[in-house]
């Protein structure tokens, strides 16, 4: 598959980091997408320069993780306790996750 990039992708990518990388739009729609969806647009934010927005847009997906997506910390007795919820992945989890996708 070859991939030509039009003159104007570059202006499109950071049009599209807008509206992912807004906090607002992160939060009220991140957690509808699958953690595969929600990756595949933080790859493409991550690897063409939009690190921020990237890292926004997970932040946002993470509010619905449950215990077994890809963006929660396994359960842990000893940190977690009875717990109903997951521990979400922080900013950091999500750096070093979208340095591990790309």
């Amino acid at each position: 598959m070859s991939i030509t990039l039009h003159e104007n992708a570059p202006a499109a990518i950071a049009e599209l980091s807008t509206v992912f990388g807004d906090g607002m739009t992160a939060h009220d729609t991140g957690s509808k997408f699958t953690c595969t969806e929600a990756d595949v647009i933080a790859r493409v934010l991550y690897l063409t320069g939009q690190e921020e927005a990237a890292v926004t847009w997970l932040l946002g997906h993470v509010e619905g993780e449950d215990w077994d997506d890809t963006h929660a910390h396994e359960y842990d007795v000893e940190k977690d306790g009875d717990n109903r919820s997951p521990r979400p992945f922080n900013e950091a989890d999500i750096r070093g996750h979208l340095a591990a996708i790309a």
